[in-house]
């Protein structure tokens, strides 16, 4: 129940705000240790101010620098044999004018992911 009141106070100022990043998961300060064949789901939502009029929400997501999805606030990572090692999934939020395609707003976040045989 407290995260959930802590979610909805984060929230609330990212919309006063012009958008913010209000929710991630896995946390980001972790190494995460996956085997191949394993299912990881990367989540990041975030949010734009109403007063920002005609926008939208883009997200995009890379691992080691390479872009795999667009448009979904979640990614799931399966690596597989040949994926052992240090990798990097990265997402970023943007907010763009719908009209002009201006940027407004954009975060990144990034996860350190090591896939070794467990």
């Amino acid at each position: 129940m407290k995260k959930m009141k802590m979610f909805f106070i984060l929230m609330l100022v990212g919309v006063i705000l012009s958008g913010c990043i209000v929710y991630v998961s896995p946390d980001p300060e972790e190494t995460l240790t996956l085997s191949p064949g394993e299912v990881q789901l990367f989540l990041t939502v975030g949010t734009k101010a109403p007063f920002l009029g005609n926008s939208t929400l883009y997200y995009e997501w890379f691992v080691d620098n390479v872009l795999v999805e667009t448009d979904s606030p979640s990614f799931f990572y399966s690596p597989g044999i040949l994926d052992l090692g240090q990798h990097t999934i990265k997402c970023i939020v943007e907010v763009r004018n719908d009209k002009t395609d201006l940027l407004l707003w954009s975060d990144t976040v990034e996860w350190s992911v090591n896939v070794q045989i467990l």
